[in-house]
């Protein structure tokens, strides 16, 4: 069976410091889908924010310390995907979805009340890729 987590943060750096990294391990889940990381990929550099044993990908938003997904995986996804085609939802970073074989994860922050709807989603290219740096 796969275990799936999904948690919202409220700043993936502020969760660290409070023991986050050290509860997923314990949680042992298979894909974590995390809500509100509120940081840039180029301030997640410490190891920590790409956890061993986890393929990892995020989706900032275009402004600094606000919203942002982000989504584990010890499974390689066959593709992943950060943009619905619409704004606000794009540019806050509120959407990154990984497609694996019989089904597909997905870390979306979405404001109450709001009508989501789902054109086709381009494939994302993230700058952090299996936890490598280009």
């Amino acid at each position: 069976m796969t275990r799936v987590i999904s948690c919202n943060t409220n700043g993936i750096r502020s969760a660290a410091s409070k023991g986050f990294f050290d509860w997923l391990q314990r949680e042992q889940a298979d894909v974590v889908c995390i809500q509100e990381t509120k940081a840039q990929r180029h301030q997640l550099t410490d190891p920590q924010f790409h956890p061993a044993g986890y393929h990892c990908y995020y989706n900032d938003a275009v402004k600094p310390g606000y919203s942002g997904t982000a989504l584990y995986s010890r499974v390689k996804p066959q593709g992943v995907s950060c943009a619905l085609g619409w704004d606000p939802a794009d540019s806050e970073g509120r959407y990154l979805q990984a497609d694996f074989r019989g089904g597909e994860g997905q870390a979306r922050r979405q404001q109450g009340g709001c009508d989501v709807r789902q054109p086709d989603p381009q494939l994302c290219l993230p700058a952090v890729h299996d936890g490598e740096r280009p």
